[in-house]
């Protein structure tokens, strides 16, 4: 990956929340493949709209930390968003024991970051890459709302552990991690994931 691409910070807001959006320029090359064995970067000469990829975090983690993935995505040719979840990065309300909020608002945050995306995406294919809850959440929304809102959905590491489906004696140790996530959201009243990811 070459580093960072700059972007232009949008905000959705969605019942007293607002939802950061990290807005990436268009790419302005794609991918020539000809019959050498090497890619090389050409200017785009058709009409079509690139795809456009909107990336969901995993929680606590900020949509900077996906800023060299995105570079890499947009010199591949692909126009991209990256989310801030809820209380994460650029987004608010900031964690607390005060605020509540679970997977109906994340599904709703979803649907309301691709309708202000709108103008953005008609016209063009959009994928959803969902990382974590992110993947959870954007998933949740396809099975809610259908999937008619976008044309494909990558998932990266949704799965919620069950200790019991793991072998020997790794089962135990997921127990013991998921309990000691459990004890210190407990405590702290939210999850660190700037901390521990």
């Amino acid at each position: 990956m070459s580093g960072e691409a700059a972007y232009i910070q949008e905000f959705v807001d969605v019942e007293g929340a607002r939802i950061g959006v990290q807005i990436y320029p268009e790419p302005v090359a794609v991918p020539d493949y000809d019959s050498s064995s090497s890619a090389r970067l050409t200017p785009r000469r058709d009409l079509e709209l690139p795809p456009m990829v909107v990336i969901w975090p995993a929680m606590g983690v900020p949509a900077r930390y996906y800023r060299p993935f995105a570079a890499a995505l947009r010199e591949a040719g692909l126009a991209v968003a990256v989310v801030d979840l809820r209380g994460t990065g650029a987004s608010t309300p900031r964690p607390s024991r005060a605020c509540r909020y679970g997977y109906p608002e994340l599904v709703t945050d979803v649907g309301a970051v691709l309708d202000a995306l709108k103008p953005r995406l008609d016209g063009r294919r959009r994928l959803l890459l969902g990382h974590s809850l992110g993947g959870q959440a954007a998933l949740l929304h396809l099975a809610v709302h259908g999937g008619d809102a976008v044309d494909g959905l990558a998932l990266l590491a949704v799965g919620v552990p069950w200790w019991r489906s793991y072998p020997g004696t790794r089962g135990p140790v997921v127990l013991a991690f998921t309990q000691a996530i459990a004890a210190v959201s407990g405590a702290c009243g939210v999850w660190p994931g700037w901390g521990f990811g």
